[in-house]
């Protein structure tokens, strides 16, 4: 006798989405350090996520979530939490940051962690925080997973481009919604 497949499909992990405070600092920076290893080992020098990396990032992190900004961080950030309260991703967005931007709004930053890849922890990130407005982005060129995941969500390839000299050259396009 056969058995049938179990009509039940796996787990998707769970997430909420929530501003982050002070304290999500160094969980932060550490999501931060390792999802850049996850995604560039190889397309970008290892400096830009080595232990020294780290503590930059803590410090910018530190830095970022200091409750005097908590306006500012409110109307920039979000982090995604995994069950446990753990952050899994974040998202960042601010004024733009090019004398050239095609919008005045700019996605500056979406990191997720690789467990939380598919699990729609970016979209509701992108949904939460910039909903439907206009905006541009940077991508490196050479993450064509980065890229179909920013068509997914309403941007497309607007002809910017510009090349990183701090990080040997990487080449990035811009994307535009």
């Amino acid at each position: 006798m056969r058995e049938s497949p179990d009509p039940t499909p796996p787990a998707r992990p769970e997430f909420t989405i929530d501003v982050p405070i002070l304290a999500d600092a160094d969980a932060l920076a550490a999501l931060h350090t390792r999802v850049w290893r996850e995604a560039y080992t190889g397309i970008v020098p290892s400096f830009a996520y080595d232990d020294v990396s780290l503590g930059r990032r803590r410090t910018m992190w530190r830095r970022m979530l200091d409750p005097e900004r908590e306006r500012t961080v409110r109307e920039r950030l979000r982090i995604g939490r995994d069950a446990e309260g753990v952050p899994v991703g974040f998202l960042m967005i601010g004024t733009g940051r090019d004398e050239d931007a095609p919008h005045p709004l700019e996605l500056q930053a979406l990191n997720v962690g690789r467990e939380f890849h598919g699990t729609g922890l970016a979209q509701a990130l992108v949904a939460e925080l910039l909903g439907d407005r206009s905006a541009y982005l940077w991508v490196v060129e050479d993450n064509p997973r980065a890229r179909r995941f920013y068509e997914k969500v309403g941007f497309r390839a607007d002809g910017g481009a510009k090349v990183d000299p701090s990080l040997e050259d990487l080449r990035e396009i811009r994307m535009s919604r």
